[in-house]
């Protein structure tokens, strides 16, 4: 890993990696350091001559050095914010360049660890200090081996499940002339439990206009009934309770009728053709150049602006997928809508590709999850080829 990280710095013209952690706050110290609770102010500064020291405090060393991960780090501990002063000093003198976990304009918080006060305090003994999210996200947010497998496993499990969780609307519907959107929730972490996963909240189950707000929740007293003529959204995300396991988030859409009305079917067959065309700019251009998160956002808010649909756009195209107890990951968002996300989209990465519109009547979505390898997209989660007829 160390090999690695050094030869990234010395790529990029940087000096140094400086990773700065507080109370286990920063995943890439953890990934390097371990799971330390570090009470006071730590640093891990790497070099690009491949020189790695821990600055932190006393009374955080013995912990720090019961690490198995930290042994291959030397230590300096101090016990004043003077003393922190010369060692800071001391390491990063006569360095140009130095990466730490900030981004430009504060537009990637996923990347952004490092406050202000401690930026300016490193910034006092080096010429410039850049963003290390590239970086970063090769080491806290990139997964293979098990945890592939494991994704992959993800993947087929909750596509499973939402398929019983259409069964058990359109059944409902037939006995009862109704189904309910919580109980289909509830019926949906039931499933979760029974195969051993676990997820950070609860899924989404929504009709018409409730599918407009992208994060709606049924709850028990807060719900609608689902009947014919009705367009449903679910989305659901879940993972094996393992700490080495990876999220699958998927969102499919079903219609309780005969026949797909015609304003509806436009809608989704302009979403389902945004995501070919991301997959297919993917294909051709991931392995002749860098791609950045942000292109691939525009790809698809591009399309569904050309058909018409710009206004009913409300949020980025996808978010990263990667190791952690969030569907939402460290990684490259395919975003240039919320924020401006300049990270390259690198081997062993995994993101949702997840284009919506939202209009007055109903809110449409298909989500899928995307994982590179040899510089080319892999979909484990199946796609959504027509709206189910329930």
């Amino acid at each position: 890993m160390l090999e690695k990280i050094k030869a990234y710095l010395a790529e990029n013209g940087a000096d140094a990696w400086v990773i700065y952690d507080f109370a286990a706050a920063n995943p890439a110290y953890i990934r390097l350091v371990g799971n330390t609770f570090s009470t006071r102010k730590c640093f891990l500064i790497i070099g690009a001559d491949g020189d790695a020291v821990i600055v932190c405090h006393v009374i955080d060393l013995p912990g720090i050095q019961a690490s198995k991960k930290a042994i291959k780090f030397r230590y300096e501990a101090y016990r004043t914010w003077q003393e922190m002063d010369r060692l800071l000093e001391n390491n990063l003198s006569g360095k140009k360049r130095v990466m730490m976990e900030i981004s430009d304009n504060g537009l990637l918080p996923r990347s952004s660890f490092a406050d202000y006060g401690t930026v300016c305090s490193v910034k006092r003994f080096v010429e410039e200090v850049v963003s290390s999210a590239d970086l970063f996200q090769s080491l806290s947010a990139t997964f293979e081996g098990e945890s592939l497998c494991l994704h992959k496993r993800a993947a087929e499990a909750v596509n499973a499940i939402k398929d019983e969780a259409f069964a058990k609307i359109s059944k409902d519907v037939r006995q009862k002339g109704f189904a309910d959107e919580y109980e289909v929730q509830q019926f949906i972490l039931e499933r979760f439990r029974q195969e051993g996963m676990v997820t950070d909240s609860a899924p989404i189950v929504a009709i018409g206009k409730n599918a407009n707000s992208p994060h709606y929740e049924p709850t028990e007293k807060d719900h609608s009934l689902i009947k014919k003529g009705d367009l449903v959204l679910i989305d659901l995300w879940a993972k094996y309770d393992r700490p080495d396991a990876v999220f699958a988030d998927i969102t499919w859409m079903g219609y309780v009728g005969s026949a797909v009305p015609a304003a509806v079917q436009k809608v989704f067959d302009t979403v389902k053709t945004a995501i070919d065309r991301a997959l297919a700019f993917l294909e051709r251009e991931l392995p002749r150049r860098d791609v950045c998160g942000y292109e691939v956002d525009d790809v698809c808010n591009r399309y569904m602006t050309e058909q018409g649909y710009g206004e009913y756009i409300v949020h980025r195209t996808g978010h990263s997928i990667s190791l952690g107890e969030s569907d939402h990951g460290v990684g490259v968002n395919i975003d240039n809508f919320e924020t401006h996300d300049t990270r390259r989209i690198i081997d062993h990465v995994a993101f949702s590709l997840e284009p919506a519109l939202y209009l007055p009547e109903f809110g449409l979505r298909e989500e899928i999850n995307v994982y590179i390898d040899g510089k080319k997209p892999h979909v484990y989660t199946p796609r959504q080829e027509k709206i189910i007829l329930l």
